[in-house]
């Protein structure tokens, strides 16, 4: 029994100090459970969001579908991945764009009963915006070739 305790508590430490965003939303109602620092900073939220409904903590989430991607898990079993997911919301008091990758699976208890949902996000921001700003100036040269065939066709 020790051993087991001891066993859950080594577990629990790796998932706090993952150094990647992770929380367990329990049913029904999807509480948060634990959500680990990189999971908080990515929130920009404190350790009082523990315990509560994550609707009640993320209004501006609720709206942009992520209920329906948990309910999905609940209802199917099944993971759902979503990769670059552009999620709105309020950081440092204002309201902020961020790109995302997510994981959500399901969560079971000990008596293999499905308990909630395990999230894990990875934030890629920085490497969806450097993209599109490769992209637009790829844009831009190719419009500018394409403009510079043209008025030496035209001459």
């Amino acid at each position: 029994m020790k051993e087991q305790a001891n066993q859950y508590q080594q577990a629990f430490q790796l998932l706090m100090r993952a150094p990647v965003a992770i929380c367990l939303l329990k049913l029904p109602g999807f509480t948060i459970e634990l959500a680990n620092e990189p999971m908080l900073q990515l929130w920009d939220r404190d350790q009082s969001a523990i315990g509560k409904k994550l609707t009640d903590v993320f209004t501006e989430v609720a709206q942009q579908g992520f209920s329906k991607m948990l309910e999905y898990v609940i209802t199917t079993g099944k993971e759902f991945h979503e990769q670059e997911r552009p999620v709105t919301i309020i950081r440092n008091g204002k309201r902020d764009l961020l790109y995302a990758n997510f994981v959500f699976r399901p969560h079971y208890d000990e008596q293999n009963k499905l308990a909630g949902v395990l999230a894990v996000a990875n934030e890629v921001t920085a490497q969806v915006l450097a993209r599109k700003k490769i992209a637009q100036a790829e844009e831009t040269t190719r419009l500018a070739v394409h403009a510079g065939i043209t008025w030496v066709d035209d001459s």
